[in-house]
Formats: structure tokens, sequence, C-alpha cells
């Protein structure tokens, strides 16, 4: 009998996910929440690889932005790969392996930089919902990024 790892734990509850809701911690700027539905696309037949497309807004005071984002996750053995297929959606751009650090939770194997900013980041599951936390640090940027990725709406 296999042993289903964590990742992919996490993998299974991406490829339900309907809803994102975000929340963003600004230290050098205003905080923010957002909404989303989510596609999961299948535009190529890989094994152990989706797409999901994001498709809401952002919420900062009283200004209200939409946004179409699309995460690319690759699960490979007991880790998640994480792209992003911000401007050509055949051209992922890598952002971080996360990998099993706990037994519940993923955890990134070595920062992103972004020109002088530090990403890092986290996955947990809860319940029904999938946890992704970014922390950003650097010159231009300090914010916690918390994304629920659910099945259902909340």
């Amino acid at each position: 009998m296999k042993t289903i790892t964590f990742a992919k734990e996490c993998f299974d509850k991406l490829q339900k996910a309907a809803y994102l809701y975000i929340h963003v911690k600004d230290l050098k700027g205003q905080d923010c929440i957002g909404y989303a539905e989510v596609s999961v696309l299948k535009e190529r037949s890989v094994q152990n690889e989706i797409v999901l497309l994001e498709r809401g807004y952002w919420q900062k005071g009283k200004e209200k932005i939409s946004f179409t984002n699309r995460v690319q996750f690759v699960l490979k053995d007991s880790s998640l790969f994480v792209s992003h297929l911000r401007y050509e959606k055949h051209s992922p751009k890598f952002l971080v392996e996360l990998f099993s650090k706990d037994t519940n939770l993923l955890s990134t194997k070595e920062p992103h930089l972004c020109n002088k900013d530090c990403y890092v980041a986290k996955m947990s599951v809860k319940d029904d919902s999938l946890f992704l936390g970014w922390k950003i640090l650097g010159p231009s940027k300090d914010q916690e990024i918390c994304l629920r990725y659910t099945s259902k709406k909340i």
C-alpha cells in the first residue's frame, strides 16, 4: 500500500478549489482583502500538474481592483513546485519549491528573490481549506499574505 504524502494531500485539495479568500497584512502600506473564483485548468495533459485560474478583486480601503491570475502547481515526489503564469501562460516563472518540513506543513526549500525582495511560503490544510501563506521582505515590501483555497463559499 502506497503512502500518500502531505504534498499529494495539498495537491488534491488544490484540484478541488473553487474559491480563494485573500488577506494581505502590509506593514509598509495599507492592508487589503480579496476574493476570487477559481477554475482548475488542464491545458496540457501533464500528470501531477494543475493550473489555477483566479479571477476576482482586491479591496484596499474604498478602492476595488479586479485581477486575473494563473498559478501552476506541480507535484514531484513529496514536494510541490509553485510557478506564476502572469504574462505568458506557457512560460511559467518558478517561485518556490514547497517540501514537507513537518507532518502537516509544506515550507519553502529556498527563498524566491525578486529584485531585492525575498519571498518565503508555507502551506497547510485545515478542514476543507488549504492555506498558502507568503512572507515578503525587502526594501519595497514587508507583507504577509494569506491565501485560503476552498471548494465552497464561506
